[in-house]
């Protein structure tokens, strides 16, 4: 349903930053990793649906974001449109190195949508009581950390979320949000597929990141 407070908004923000995505964004960023406007937030998959979010809703929240993404175009986008203070292609060389160089000072907070050796490089650049909000894994291989352990001595913080679980943060979501799209402060990042036929092509798109945030078929008539 389309409330009157943001009825103005374009149909395609209801698929995205106020949507099912959005509300992951903002419910691991916000609720699980409890993001603060000092922090230093790290997002891997920043140019994606959930990831392309988080990055816009730390910035709203007053937070420094660096995103992680495959490609230059990707990077540009990041910085140029979305607001992030740094950003980082992934294909540049090993994680922790590109993460080190991107926040020498450290980071305080990690949105994890990919798992791997992004975790891993999280883990190593993460402050003392640094935390970790562990939204996706897709990277191949993707396992447990190997340097887990630095949780220990570094009193890092891990958590999981499942955003159907927190239906209770629906409406703070929606005016929070709804009031960013409004000033202009967060906008819709999407990739459109035309045509029922073009399924499997924007599937796979999505898989091999050939896509920008959310992938949304549409179909006429």
């Amino acid at each position: 349903m389309i409330d009157g407070q943001t009825q103005d908004v374009d149909l395609e923000a209801y698929l995205t930053v106020l949507g099912h995505v959005g509300f992951t964004a903002y419910t691991g960023l916000v609720h699980i990793g409890e993001v603060r406007p000092d922090d230093i937030v790290y997002v891997s998959g920043a140019a994606g649906g959930v990831g392309s979010c988080v990055v816009q809703f730390g910035k709203a929240r007053g937070a420094t974001v660096i995103g992680v993404a495959g490609s230059s175009d990707k990077v540009a986008l990041l910085t140029d449109v979305l607001g992030a203070d740094r950003a980082v292609n992934r294909h540049d060389g090993p994680a922790v190195d590109l993460l080190r160089d991107a926040a020498p000072e450290g980071i305080d907070l990690y949105y994890d949508n990919v798992g791997g050796e992004q975790l891993e490089a999280a883990l190593e650049v993460l402050r003392f009581g640094g935390r970790a909000v562990i939204c996706g894994a897709v990277a191949a291989g993707s396992g447990g950390p190997a340097n887990y352990r630095r949780m220990i001595y570094q009193e890092l913080t891990m958590r999981g979320l499942t955003v159907t679980a927190h239906e209770d943060l629906r409406a703070q979501f929606e005016s929070e949000v709804g009031r960013w799209v409004r000033e202009g402060a967060v906008r819709s990042l999407h990739t459109v597929f035309d045509g029922i036929d073009r399924v499997p092509e924007a599937f796979a798109s999505l898989l091999a990141g050939g896509s920008s945030g959310r992938v949304i078929v549409a179909i006429n008539g």
